[in-house]
């Protein structure tokens, strides 16, 4: 599975290491199975992701 929720917003890096199991492409998280990783800290990632996107780029 690819997961498209990395952005390198700050605060990202330490949420990877704590993620579990994966694979990483430049922005691209690379999951075999849902359960190698843990979902709370997937789910930090991609608030993360959102909030960093929106300040940047403002919401569209």
């Amino acid at each position: 599975m690819s997961l498209y929720v990395y952005s390198g917003a700050p605060g990202q890096d330490e949420l990877l290491k704590q993620l579990g199991k994966f694979k990483m492409g430049k922005g691209c998280i690379y999951v075999k199975k849902l359960s190698d990783i843990h979902t709370e800290v997937l789910k930090e990632l991609i608030s993360g992701t959102i909030d960093f996107l929106q300040a940047k780029w403002g919401k569209q």
